[in-house]
């Protein structure tokens, strides 16, 4: 794994070490990586052959300013702004490494937890985090601008994302077989992240807004959910051109206002909305939100299509309307 910026060639060639060890420490499938600092432009490598700075990613961590391999590591925390993770699919020097960094979390509650802002973990292959309140990648409170991309996210316990904080962007992930929570969770005050293009499959909850206002969730695919394919529990949310199918629920609703579902393919699910409405909800028989456009298996072809929903606790029923559903899906 290497950490990229820009100084004398041989220094270069050095930091880039340093940044491959820091995908090496995470990982358990030979790989490369890299981190920068792009406060400072430095480069650290790390690789777990020894052919970088580091063999570790925490020790290249704790060496920045601001490649293949099987690491095992957790509990890597990234605390420092601007850092860079960059996996490499590459051999670096004069191992067999081959494919995206490896990082095995050991069954423990964390893999890599970030503090910092402007964080960037890209290309990396991440499995077997199993705390009982734990997650592959974890952005704190404090985490804000962070780029999620391309990574494989795998065999967790409890989340494979975890968002606290917001202007994130995630995108291009494949997450799949999460026991117990969420492909991409997002948790109270998390707001404007942006979440497109990723492959989410075999978790309870493929991707979850609690409490969390004003996000983008857009042309992802979330399939084979044993609970719900996207859950919506906040307000604001632009919900738009996703693949839901195959799940418990395709879409949960609940006393959720103002958010806009639109375009998205809901099919072949066991329910494709179900939606709970709190108590206030009694009063307005027809909710704030907005679904429109979207392509509905179970609507009957004639008129707009309506949603029915439950006030909890009391069993009336109130409803939502599509008035404008497709009769063809969506190629997403």
């Amino acid at each position: 794994m290497v950490v990229g910026h820009t100084w004398v060639a041989d220094i270069v060639k050095k930091l880039f070490v340093v940044g491959i060890i820091l995908l090496l420490v995470g990982l358990s499938i030979p790989s490369t990586g890299r981190v920068m600092e792009q406060s400072s432009g430095n480069i650290i490598t790390v690789d777990n052959e020894g052919d970088g700075d580091f063999t570790s990613i925490k020790q290249a961590l704790n060496n920045a300013n601001q490649g293949s391999g099987t690491y095992y590591e957790h509990d890597i925390d990234v605390m420092k702004e601007g850092i860079t993770l960059q996996g490499i699919s590459h051999e670096l020097g004069n191992g067999n490494d081959t494919g995206k960094p490896f990082v095995d979390g050991e069954g423990n509650n964390v893999v890599f937890l970030v503090y910092a802002i402007n964080v960037t973990i890209d290309n990396f292959h991440i499995e077997n985090e199993a705390g009982v309140a734990g997650s592959n990648i974890a952005l704190a409170q404090s985490a804000n601008g962070c780029t999620l991309s391309n990574n494989d996210l795998a065999n967790t316990v409890m989340s494979s994302i975890w968002v606290e904080s917001s202007n994130n962007k995630i995108f291009n992930n494949n997450i799949s077989h999460s026991t117990m929570r969420n492909g991409i969770g997002f948790y109270m005050t998390s707001r404007y992240n942006f979440v497109s293009g990723n492959n989410i499959s075999n978790v309870e909850d493929g991707i979850k807004l609690w409490s969390s206002n004003n996000n983008t969730v857009t042309g992802n695919k979330v399939s084979n959910c044993t609970r719900f394919g996207i859950e919506v529990a906040s307000d604001g949310n632009y919900i738009e051109g996703n693949s839901i199918e195959y799940n418990k629920n395709g879409i949960h609703m609940y006393g959720a206002d103002y958010n806009s579902i639109l375009n998205n393919n809901l099919m072949n699910n066991d329910v494709n909305v179900r939606y709970i409405f709190e108590i206030p909800g009694l009063i307005k028989m027809i909710r704030s939100n907005r679904f429109d456009g979207n392509y509905w298996d179970d609507w009957i072809g004639i008129g707009p299509k309506l949603i029915w929903g439950l006030v909890w606790l009391i069993g009336i029923p109130v409803f939502d309307i599509d008035w404008h559903p497709v009769r063809k899906p969506y190629d997403i």
